[in-house]
């Protein structure tokens, strides 16, 4: 198999994986690919094949290119999901990557990807007036 192509799967299951606040038992539970197996898409030290990615893609609510194709992660959230919440999550992950507690934040980022428009709504409202 193709090195490069175990790379940029891994990066991209990785970043979508955390983007989604999905752990590799998440991905277990709702598609059937072993907890090992999934382990080994993220270190890199294997491929999926192809019915494994369609199940993976649809589990973190990406398409398959997002997962099997070299891009700019930045622009692929883009694609995938053009509303409020995704753009919120992109600037939250720019703070993430300059920020020395990132742990917090990728907490954080978890739980708004899970809110509804009307949560996330209230919530930057709040923020807004608190700027």
């Amino acid at each position: 198999m193709n090195t490069r192509k175990k790379e940029i799967f891994s990066k991209n299951l990785k970043y979508y994986m955390k983007l989604k606040g999905k752990s590799r038992k998440d991905i277990e539970d709702d598609t059937g690919i072993p907890y090992n197996s999934i382990r080994d898409y993220e270190k890199g030290y294997c491929y999926a094949k192809s019915s494994k990615i369609k199940a993976i893609a649809e589990c973190l609510g990406v398409s398959i290119p997002m997962l099997t194709e070299e891009h700019d992660i930045d622009d692929s959230l883009h694609i995938v999901d053009d509303t409020e919440e995704s753009k919120l999550l992109l600037n939250i992950k720019n703070i993430i990557y300059n920020s020395e507690d990132s742990k917090l934040l990728y907490k954080c980022l978890s739980e708004l990807s899970k809110l509804d428009k009307q949560k996330l709504k209230y919530i930057l409202t709040t923020i807004d007036m608190i700027k």
